[in-house]
């Protein structure tokens, strides 16, 4: 990283020090960083099987999501975080209303 950036090693530990100071991000096992989730817009690969029901539960409330011709938009990150929080909660992705 400091050969690519063209800094010093001292100086990208002390930024990269200040950036887990902060709680931007956090150190991890093998000595590198990750950027902690109210930071990072973008989703993360599945880890674990928790993860993975995670995905397949996400997956599944975005194409119910984009399914009718009613809403016209995108799965945001914001989305992807509210429907995550519904998979921790154990709430069923399940359609009630009427059928257009």
């Amino acid at each position: 990283m400091a050969q690519t950036l063209r800094k010093s090693e001292a100086e990208i530990m002390r930024c990269l020090q200040e950036l887990v100071q902060a709680g931007v991000c956090q150190w991890i096992e093998d000595g590198g960083v990750e950027i902690q989730d109210r930071f990072w817009p973008y989703e993360r690969a599945a880890s674990n099987s928790s993860d993975a029901a995670a995905y397949i539960y996400v997956a599944a409330i975005k194409r119910l999501f984009l399914s009718h011709a009613c809403v016209r938009s995108s799965f945001a990150p914001a989305d992807e975080k509210l429907a995550r929080t519904w998979h921790r909660r154990s709430i069923t992705p399940e359609w009630t209303g009427p059928h257009f």
